[in-house]
């Protein structure tokens, strides 16, 4: 089913989707690297800044991590009564935060020379956790708040002032100068250093997820009302893009920053950032039968892979064309995707805790 979808801002135009493309999707071209199950619903996953290994959160509370990626075992770190909620390598690649409905934050080590930490947090659960570039510090959202901590030694450095609801997504920019929180009515901006101020990138509906442009000078928000919001800073223009079928939880930035790729619906959709998008429609990328779940670019190279509830994982090159280069049907209902820091894997989480790491090809067909 098409979507309509429109660009509100400076200069707004409506926009629809066109027919659902007819082809088949191509043969399954991506091979499988390697399977490992951790025996719950996997929540987050997190590659290490080297690429050996992944922690991965679990519904029911467990917190694990698969040193040399897919070959290694499966090492359990430890647990949050009532679920994980997120997780998080600190840049350094030797340390492990989660979080959780226990209102706990917890700090584990990569290597077996130090037993985990437990610091409590005032709210009943702590649902985000973010490491600062630079990793000095190590950001945390429980219930509206934020605490800063220093990363190495969790002495808090700030409790940022009480948001005015609950926080659903938290990322710092990438040159770490900022750190914005997305909740019911917009998005915060944060300064992580001192004098901590603090900027309001207002909205009247709910922010579930964040992304920041590589340059620092667009935020995009998904919402709970089928939009996506984003800011273009400093001065902080507002635009809007609507009419997507679902609440829109899937964002990512290519390396280059021209294209916002953006779930909410069966289609794909890529926002060209270099012409518009105020006044012009995305390009759709149609193949998926069922709403797409995550999205996620290489870190260097130009290919975009999504997953969905069709448990298809598609690879796109959108330079190439708007037809994908290869395909992979998941035997576990898809539920997050990250690519290794090299671009070689990909790891997916999947409903019954399977982990699927897949090797694209090398050259595409």
């Amino acid at each position: 089913m098409s979507e309509r979808r429109s660009v509100t801002g400076e200069s707004a135009a409506p926009g629809g989707g066109g027919a659902r493309q007819a082809a088949a999707v191509p043969t399954a071209r991506v091979p499988l690297h390697a399977r490992l199950d951790v025996g719950e619903h996997v929540i987050a996953l997190s590659w290490s800044p080297d690429g050996r290994a992944v922690a991965v959160a679990g519904a029911d509370g467990g917190v694990y991590l698969l040193e040399n990626a897919a070959d290694g075992p499966v090492r359990r770190l430890g647990q949050h009564v009532g679920g994980a909620l997120t997780v998080a390598f600190a840049t350094d690649g030797a340390h492990i935060a989660s979080g959780g409905q226990d209102g706990t934050l917890r700090l584990f080590t990569r290597a077996h020379t130090a037993s985990e930490r437990t610091l409590e947090l005032p709210e009943s659960w702590t649902g985000q956790v973010a490491f600062s570039p630079d990793g000095r510090q190590l950001a945390v959202a429980a219930g509206r708040r934020i605490v800063l901590y220093d990363a190495r030694t969790l002495s808090v450095l700030n409790h940022c002032a009480l948001l005015p609801a609950t926080i659903e997504a938290l990322s710092f920019a990438p040159d770490g100068r900022q750190l914005a929180a997305a909740f019911y009515g917009g998005v915060m901006l944060q300064t992580p250093y001192a004098p901590f101020g603090q900027r309001l990138l207002p909205w009247t509906g709910a922010c579930l997820a964040l992304a920041w442009r590589p340059d620092a000078s667009v935020i995009a928000a998904g919402g709970q009302d089928a939009s996506v919001q984003f800011w273009r800073l400093p001065k902080g223009r507002q635009a809007a893009m609507h009419g997507f079928a679902k609440k829109v939880r899937e964002l990512a930035w290519n390396r280059t920053g021209r294209w916002l790729a953006t779930g909410g619906g069966d289609d794909v959709a890529l926002w060209d950032f270099k012409t518009g998008p105020e006044g012009c429609m995305p390009r759709n990328l149609r193949y998926h039968d069922e709403p797409v779940v995550a999205l996620g670019w290489q870190r260097r190279g130009g290919w975009l892979a999504s997953v969905a509830r069709d448990r298809l994982l598609l690879i796109w090159d959108p330079v190439r064309g708007d037809a994908p280069l290869a395909a992979y049907r998941l035997l576990s209902s898809p539920t997050t995707l990250a690519w290794s820091p090299d671009d070689q894997l990909l790891a997916i989480g999947g409903e019954d805790g399977e982990i699927t790491f897949i090797q694209p090809e090398a050259k595409a067909p």
